[in-house]
């Protein structure tokens, strides 16, 4: 961990977010969320392509089943899209799948992963306020996969919606809801598509940290990697602590608003990680100018797992 570098990738995001590695193409996609702009960038030529959409995404996740093709968040909704990078063509969603919340029309999806099954697990937010963003208005939902093809709510009074991850043997299911500052464990049922008693296993307040967890992955010695909002860091938590989790170490992030955080490269080895300069004053900008780019964090000495795609065979 002493000797990790943090390279930037991709300059200039409002807020990045959902980091996904595409280990068949070798490449890493992202939403600047607010931006309106989709990025794809692959670190063996260094090439960047991005363009611009007409809607707030903050997940794309490509088809198990068709690599032009993506599961995007698309406000409210999750849709079906269609995006050639290369070919310099303008995303273009194709279908609405689903939708939620029509009695919250200012809500939004913020974060989802897809478990081993292929379905995908997104939570919303309230919409963002001068006075901060309304509690508990939220919900996290299933959708799609092998074995159901409609919609599920399986909780609600959520506040901020984010980090997801899976143990490997697919018995719990980790979650945060960033304003409890808790990072929480459901046991999970991967084959009923269920989730149950939810408690917390590591808060920021046990070690004084600043800001709010956010986006999650795990590696494959089962230890969580959370990216903190307002703290400037990702946080690496050993979940099985007796007694609670137990942080075992920190990665110093160039921007105080980290947002998410994916594994990848040939081996995973690579730690992706998105971060936000919105609402930063010139000021803070200027102590820390590279807020709102993508990083690459080599020399972890750990290793991640792929990323599941959505499976969607109608």
């Amino acid at each position: 961990m002493s000797s990790y570098k943090v390279e930037n990738i991709v300059k200039g995001c409002l807020l990045g977010e959902g980091p996904f590695w595409d280990h068949h193409s070798q490449c890493l996609y992202f939403p600047d969320v607010p931006g309106k702009v989709l990025h794809r960038y692959e670190p063996s030529s260094g090439t960047h392509h991005s363009a611009g959409t007409d809607t707030w995404i903050s997940i794309i996740i490509p088809l198990e089943n068709d690599r032009e093709k993506f599961l995007v968040s698309n406000g409210r909704s999750l849709s079906m899209m269609e995006w050639d990078p290369v070919a310099d063509v303008k995303p273009k969603i194709l279908n609405t799948l689903a939708t939620v919340e029509d009695d919250k029309p200012d809500n939004n999806f913020n974060d989802g992963k897809v478990d081993d099954y292929g379905r995908i697990w997104a939570g919303t937010m309230g919409p963002i306020l001068s006075d901060g963003i309304p509690p508990g208005r939220a919900s996290v939902y299933s959708f799609g996969g092998k074995y159901e093809q409609s919609l599920r709510c399986h909780v609600s009074g959520v506040s901020v919606s984010n980090g997801i991850a899976w143990s490997s043997d697919n018995k719990l299911m980790y979650y945060i809801d960033s304003p409890t500052r808790s990072v929480d464990v459901f046991d999970f049922d991967i084959e009923k598509g269920e989730i149950s008693n939810r408690r917390s296993i590591y808060s920021l307040n046990k070690d004084n940290l600043k800001g709010v967890p956010d986006g999650m992955t795990i590696d494959t010695s089962g230890n969580l990697w959370v990216a903190t909002y307002g703290g400037g860091k990702v946080l690496r938590i050993d979940p099985s602590s007796p007694g609670g989790g137990t942080l075992l170490s920190t990665v110093d992030i160039p921007s105080s608003q980290v947002t998410s955080v994916a594994f990848g490269g040939p081996e995973f080895t690579d730690l992706y990680v998105t971060s936000s300069s919105k609402d930063l004053s010139p000021v803070e900008m200027t102590a820390l100018p590279e807020s709102g780019s993508a990083f690459c964090v080599k020399g972890l000495g750990v290793k991640g797992f792929a990323g599941n795609m959505f499976d969607w065979s109608s």
